[in-house]
């Protein structure tokens, strides 16, 4: 592994083959100056940046890897103080700095061909982007980039796939043949059908979250073998290390942004004309931008849907009480404003005037009730006919 560098080369790179064809082609290409994995959080575009330096190694080339952080953006050259140590250049250094530390990579590499990785290039800070924009244009040095989409955008980079230096590979998530795979690999024998159901469905793709919730599972004893079959025996949604991940990608949402995320995951899918009654259509935008939402257009018009079902319990799981009333309500109060619900429509929003203590319309909740007579939902049906009878004033909410 390259100086500097912190990757998980523990699980092997499933179902990447078109990625990977991108990627040697234009490893071998002596004219190519790098590329930039695009992708979401833990889709597996690290993953990918260390086998690029695997295949680097093998070519006898030399190879470093940095990684940009939110906190080393605040420094000038923050994010390449390992390659500055690499080639003994020090970012104390002011004048010509830039012109000094190409010429000393000139000299580290040699003969050979640099690959440099930098990881989360979207938090580069302005004078590591330009050096590396002037590194490019130099034959001798291969930049490989992950960037996060939904990121702060990097103009230099942005430039450099414009003006065709860098190949830009979008990393989508993996399809669910090979999250299949990937897990009985992970577990290191064959998987009960139920449970690898359950994973692959639980990890949206992203396999970040695949392996957060096999070790995760395994450790807490929720995923354990039985006569050589490895079978899911408790819930997937309470790994600590999964929270978090899924936190840190939340952090930094405004008031309204919060707000309209918190409305997905109680409503989920929940039409566009719906909430944008309830926050600005520019918080939603900004959702959408972040990759935390996606929005489809059907039959319909277009619908919000959370963009990895793990976030739905996340953020539902850190709604006080109060909070979740007042937006079930809203939920309800809008959703009935319009024309008198029907079928399934109708049992959402009475599911929505319960959890949310208010009122609302005798033919919401009766239409709801035959419904849900109707599709054998019995539980919901009484609760709706205890409703019926009890006077608004007098009804308690109930959690989402």
């Amino acid at each position: 592994m390259a100086d500097g560098g912190t990757y998980d080369s523990t699980w092997p790179v499933v179902g990447r083959d078109a990625e990977l064809r991108a990627l040697i082609a234009a490893l071998d290409d002596p004219e190519c100056g790098g590329v930039a994995f695009i992708g979401a959080a833990g889709i597996g575009k690290t993953r990918l940046a260390s086998l690029t330096l695997e295949l680097a190694a093998e070519r006898g080339m030399v190879a470093v890897a940095v990684r940009a952080t939110k906190s080393g953006a605040a420094l000038p050259f923050g994010a390449l103080a390992p390659l500055f140590d690499e080639v003994g250049l020090s970012p104390e250094l002011e004048a010509g700095i830039v012109v000094a530390a190409a010429e000393a990579i000139e000299q580290r590499r040699g003969d050979r061909r640099m690959v440099l990785v930098v990881d989360d290039a979207q938090e580069l800070d302005d004078a590591s982007t330009a050096l590396l924009d002037q590194l490019v244009e130099r034959s001798g040095v291969f930049l490989v980039f992950t960037v996060r989409s939904g990121g702060r955008e990097v103009a230099a980079i942005v430039g450099m796939w414009k003006d065709e230096h860098i190949v830009r590979i979008e990393v989508g998530p993996l399809p669910e043949r090979d999250l299949r795979s990937l897990a009985v690999i992970a577990v290191g024998g064959p998987v009960d059908g139920a449970t690898l159901q359950a994973l692959v469905a639980a990890s949206g793709g992203n396999v970040l979250f695949l392996r957060e919730l096999v070790q995760s599972a395994q450790e807490s004893g929720a995923l354990a073998s039985e006569l050589g079959l490895w079978r899911l025996k408790g819930s997937l949604a309470h790994s600590p290390r999964l929270r978090d991940l899924i936190e840190q990608r939340l952090t930094g949402l405004s008031d309204d942004e919060r707000e309209a995320l918190e409305l997905v995951a109680l409503a989920d899918p929940i039409p566009l004309s719906l909430l944008e009654q309830l926050v600005p259509l520019r918080a939603v935008e900004r959702l959408e931008g972040r990759g935390l939402v996606d929005a489809p257009v059907g039959e319909n018009g277009t619908e919000l849907r959370l963009n990895h079902p793990l976030y739905g319990e996340v953020v539902r799981a850190h709604l006080p009480s109060i909070r979740r009333t007042r937006l079930c309500r809203s939920l309800a109060e809008a959703a009935e404003s319009d024309v008198a619900p029907t079928g399934r429509d109708a049992v959402r929003i009475a599911v929505w005037q319960l959890d949310g203590g208010g009122a609302g319309r005798l033919e919401t909740l009766l239409a709801a009730g035959r419904t849900a007579l109707r599709t054998e939902y019995y539980e919901l049906a009484l609760r709706m006919g205890r409703r019926r009878g009890t006077s608004p004033g007098r009804s308690r909410p109930l959690s989402c």
